[in-house]
């Protein structure tokens, strides 16, 4: 990582968007809601962090079509610093 610039290994872009799925089965674990995910769109990794940072994933259900039962979803993860790392908006699809 350092030679090719960077202060030191950083977090994986998929570590990230595997802590947002986790997140998003958290999220409807917790309410009780089976659901299917139908995938992340405009994902972005938009910061760095060292691999030891303590990270925050935020969910929130921003768009609902009732009568497909789809969701959407702003996903967002954060380092303690408040810094953004990362960013996607989830389809869902509840059961």
């Amino acid at each position: 990582a350092r030679r090719v610039g960077l202060p030191g290994c950083i977090l994986q872009g998929s570590l990230m968007l595997g802590l947002m799925a986790g997140a998003s089965t958290r999220f409807f674990t917790e309410h009780g809601r089976p659901a299917l995910s139908y995938g992340y769109d405009r994902v972005r990794f938009t910061g760095q962090s060292p691999v030891d940072a303590r990270v925050r994933v935020d969910y929130v259900i921003v768009e609902e079509d009732a009568a497909t039962g789809k969701l959407w979803a702003d996903v967002t993860v954060k380092n303690d610093d408040g810094k953004l790392l990362a960013v996607a908006r989830h389809v869902v699809k509840l059961l």
